[in-house]
């Protein structure tokens, strides 16, 4: 009987244990929620033409990212995620149908991958989504990789939108 209940309450203590380390995880990362409106002028797009405008809405970024994002770049291009930040391969919704993407927390970073399917090939997209202190701006740092052409980046600012 005293080893049952050694055994026990080692495992409850181990249930204590990552019941804090994943409450001390969560604190760390910041609120996205909320909708999110793209400072053109302020934002980086390196050789790629800048949006007319851009538009994020985050209902949820916890275990799990929902999102959709609007962009108007020679017509409204919608991308919407609905997938666990599980850094695992899941579907995300685009105009054009859907695309390989994953989401995965470094900490109090987001990082958001995805595949565009392009005329010359498939395009690697990976973002580092970070907020100020206030949780007031976003920015999401953007490299893009596209067969040919090489790697390019930018660096997206975004207002939330009170």
């Amino acid at each position: 009987m005293p080893v049952f209940r050694l055994a026990l309450s080692a495992c409850v203590l181990c249930v204590i244990a990552n019941t804090d380390a994943v409450a001390a995880q969560d604190a760390d990362r910041p609120d996205f929620v909320g909708t999110w409106v793209l400072d053109v002028g302020a934002s980086s797009f390196g050789p790629s033409p800048a949006p007319d405008s851009a538009l994020i809405v985050v209902e949820r970024a916890d275990d799990q990212v929902v999102m959709t994002r609007i962009s108007h770049v020679r017509g409204e291009n919608t991308v919407r995620f609905d997938m666990p930040a599980d850094g695992e391969v899941h579907q995300a919704t685009t105009d054009q149908g859907s695309t390989d993407a994953r989401a995965e927390w470094d900490g109090s970073v987001l990082t958001v991958w995805l595949v565009a399917q392009a005329s010359v090939g498939d395009v690697d997209v990976t973002e580092l989504w970070g907020t100020d202190s206030e949780s007031d701006r976003l920015t999401i740092d953007r490299t893009i990789d596209v067969p040919g052409f090489g790697v390019f980046e930018q660096t997206l600012l975004y207002s939330r939108r009170r």
